[in-house]
């Protein structure tokens, strides 16, 4: 018997729910119908009895090992594996659900137990088991090295504190979907102090605080090396920033205010590397 797509699969499901007496011969249909031999081709249409349906419901339990009138295909592989062979089917994906995190001042908390902290080690945990109640803030880290050495960076006291890495693509979409139910929990954003931290710090919708380097640690170095090309490439894409940040803090305008008009593009890893200060801004 020839292997069924998820697609055929799909809609041979949605046919065998609906039991309509006719529906578009589409070329997947005309397809399994070909293969198949249940149903019969009338012009643009194709027409079923309850008998064909029965078979295609016989079908899908004998070649999928699930009946679609009984049966839908939610959850993640292990789930669906419960159902049919073809775990490739599940709906959801663990990666779309899993952070990356770690925790400053204390045990990384989760709703299945706690534990010490390990510094430089990438705890991957499903944010249903995260509750931002549980720490006095959240801290989002732009990039993954810095999110991986944070714990070496010369940090001002910030208490029991989750921290994420932002992450790209489903990793980010998991860390706002996690933030947006933050309730009153203070958000504390940290990017690379360039325009395009900047920018993303501005955008960040939840967030309440901003982790800055202090002004006068970036002040005292006379040799501190600017990325110039990277600042106008990024300047390019943000040419209102300044007035973005217009209504920010004194201390976050002052912070922002500095790049633009040194045009200076540097980078969280820097900061690192170097010890420079950092605080926390109202956002």
């Amino acid at each position: 018997m020839p292997t069924l797509s998820k697609q055929q699969t799909k809609i041979i499901a949605t046919a065998i729910k609906n039991q309509r007496p006719e529906i578009k011969a589409t070329r997947v249909w005309l397809g399994l119908v070909a293969e198949f031999s249940i149903g019969r081709v009338d012009g643009n249409k194709i027409n079923f009895t309850r008998s064909d349906y029965q078979q295609w419901r016989e079908l899908l339990i004998s070649s999928c090992g699930f009946d679609p009138t009984t049966t839908e295909l939610t959850g993640n592989r292990t789930e669906v594996s419960r159902i049919t062979h073809q775990e490739k089917w599940a709906p959801e994906s663990e990666l779309k659900k899993q952070l990356s995190v770690t925790a400053l001042g204390g045990d990384l908390i989760t709703t299945q137990g706690r534990c010490a902290v390990i510094p430089q080690v990438d705890y991957r945990v499903n944010k249903a088991y995260l509750k931002p109640q549980d720490y006095n803030a959240c801290l989002v880290v732009e990039n993954f090295e810095a999110f991986v050495f944070i714990h070496q960076f010369n940090l001002p006291t910030l208490g029991h504190v989750l921290v994420l890495y932002r992450g790209h693509d489903l990793t980010a979409r998991s860390v706002n979907e996690f933030l947006a139910d933050a309730s009153d929990t203070p958000i504390i954003g940290f990017t690379d102090p360039d325009p395009a931290g900047l920018g993303i710090l501005n955008d960040w919708p939840w967030l309440s605080h901003a982790l800055i380097p202090k002004l006068t640690d970036l002040k005292n170095f006379t040799d501190i090396p600017s990325l110039h090309d990277r600042f106008i490439s990024q300047l390019r894409k943000r040419p209102n920033l300044r007035e973005e940040c217009a209504d920010k803090p004194q201390a976050y305008r002052d912070y922002a205010n500095w790049i633009l008009n040194a045009g200076f593009a540097g980078s969280q890893e820097w900061l690192c590397s170097h010890g420079v200060g950092l605080e926390v801004a109202g956002f």
